[in-house]
């Protein structure tokens, strides 16, 4: 019996676009890009421009042009991740560009994010974050893969659980 995959898509797209509202108006999008493929499968350049996503990058050492008033970041909960997006703000602040971020971290925030963030001094100040769990992706018609990179050999090559 075929399991129907389309319910899950749409349960993860009203998920986009709860996280997508806590960021009114156009805004670009920054993508890890660990997590590129994950978000290809889930959501479309149009279904990401309904959200008022204008363009999709992957995110680099430097900040993008100061053209872009509005920043979503999607990053894995993890160390490195969030230093680039820190470096992003850093590089800002000296210039005098304001702009309004969103951090969504894929699957959950974590404690430690949250800290560095607030211990930056950039949470808070036109910088929010939001956790988006994109559960099950479709790789085919009838299978599936938790979204994490790491998680299939952590949890049952290495048992480390």
């Amino acid at each position: 019996m075929p399991f129907a995959t389309e319910y899950l898509r749409q349960s993860v797209l009203s998920d986009f676009g709860k996280v997508f509202s806590m960021l009114p108006g156009e805004k670009i999008l920054l993508v890890d890009p660990q997590l590129l493929k994950a978000i290809d499968r889930v959501a479309t350049m149009s279904i990401l421009r309904q959200l008022a996503v204008t363009k999709v990058f992957k995110i680099a050492e430097s900040p993008p042009k100061a053209d872009y008033e509005r920043i979503a970041y999607i990053i894995p909960p993890e160390f490195s991740s969030c230093i680039s997006v820190i470096k992003h703000c850093e590089v800002d602040q000296p210039k005098n560009i304001k702009r309004i971020r969103l951090i969504i971290f894929v699957p959950k925030e974590t404690v430690a994010m949250k800290y560095l963030l607030e211990s930056r001094g950039f949470l808070g100040r036109h910088l929010c974050t939001a956790s988006l769990s994109l559960g099950w992706i479709q790789l085919d018609t009838d299978l599936f893969t938790l979204n994490l990179p790491t998680l299939f050999p952590d949890f049952y090559l290495y048992k480390d659980y």
